[in-house]
């Protein structure tokens, strides 16, 4: 996906791309709006050859480097076609088969019609998702753009506890997540740990503005430090399938902050909304910087403006109806986050 094309509208949210310059976005834009919570992200081109697969100690990763051939695959038949004994060139075969107790596949048969080899550097890694040859990572013919982050501390020195978002989607394609059908949700929410107490509800609040701006639906869990109980701060790791679409704002991520009305960071949010320090020129400043720049599409600098402007509507909805000094807390004041009736 290039920088200026949008998510196919037919896509799931669960099916959208991951895009590397979200991921450089994203550190901006967060450390903008004051959270500092995305670990460090930059931009870079990367020698798949000399800084990845001659240097790397790990065999399995190693082993899923090759060289594309640059062949066309066209579909053939049901039944395999005859090989070309002067190409000597393997079939291709896929199946989609029955259940163990029920052996029957349908098979759908490839040929490989040569071209002129691309000859490119590609390697696919090893993960839980995508990680095969037909969701591979090429070079031109070795060289990549990519994002590179900061480690966090190895997890022997700082445990961390993953946290099921209570705003979690359904990730099916027809249910839909309690959330989604219960206007009443965070009430419940805000009666269970760790959300009964402390800051947690506030900084779920803005992990949604954050996702928002973004267009960010993909935000089933999140991450804090073990040592620190709920005395801790979310970390806004995977942000990847933020920047997908400029024209369209889905407003169903901010079901949080319509429903539980609370903010603690309004303040700022009001001042980014201001000319002078207007959200799409900081960040457009932050990102020039980068090394590949441009990193954002302009049409997503103009989308942040707009959606900020929803957000701040959505605020001022929920203090005409429950008043100012039950829905927004002074970000600005050390003790906001102390007092556990809100």
């Amino acid at each position: 996906q290039t920088r200026e094309q949008e998510t196919p509208p037919d896509f799931f949210y669960f099916s959208d791309y991951e895009r590397h310059n979200a991921e450089i976005a994203a550190f901006h834009l967060d450390r903008i709006l004051g959270f500092r919570r995305v670990p460090p992200v930059a931009g870079r081109m990367v020698n798949m050859t000399k800084e990845i697969r001659d240097v790397t100690r790990d065999k399995k990763l190693w082993r899923t480097f090759f060289i594309s051939p640059g062949n066309l695959v066209s579909p053939g038949t049901t039944s395999p076609p005859a090989l070309d004994r002067e190409w000597q060139l393997p079939l291709v075969a896929e199946g989609v088969c029955g259940p163990p107790a029920v052996p029957a596949c349908l098979s759908f048969y490839y040929w490989v019609v040569p071209l002129p080899s691309a000859n490119n550097i590609c390697f696919y890694g090893e993960c839980s998702y995508y990680c095969s040859t037909e969701h591979a990572l090429c070079g031109r013919p070795d060289q990549i753009e990519g994002s590179l982050a900061a480690f966090l501390p190895d997890l022997s020195l700082a445990k961390r506890k993953t946290w099921r978002n209570p705003w979690r989607r359904s990730y099916h394609k027809r249910k839909k997540a309690e959330w989604e059908v219960d206007p009443d949700y965070c009430e419940e929410v805000k009666q269970t740990p760790p959300y009964d107490s402390g800051h947690r509800i506030l900084d779920v609040m803005d992990m949604t503005v954050f996702d928002f701006l973004m267009g960010n639906m993909d935000r089933h869990h999140y991450e804090t430090f073990e040592k620190f109980g709920n005395e801790t701060f979310i970390i806004h790791l995977d942000n990847g399938r933020g920047f997908g679409k400029h024209s369209h704002d889905e407003l169903s991520i901010l079901a949080p902050l319509q429903q539980c009305c609370r903010k603690s960071t309004y303040l700022r949010l009001q001042l980014l909304a201001r000319e002078e320090y207007k959200l799409s020129l900081l960040m457009a400043e932050s990102l020039r910087g980068d090394r590949v720049a441009p990193v954002l599409y302009p049409p997503h600098l103009e989308a942040l403006d707009r959606r900020l402007r929803v957000v701040l509507q959505a605020v001022r909805d929920c203090v005409e109806r429950d008043g100012l000094r039950s829905i927004v807390e002074d970000g600005l004041d050390p003790g906001h986050r102390v007092s556990a009736g809100r």
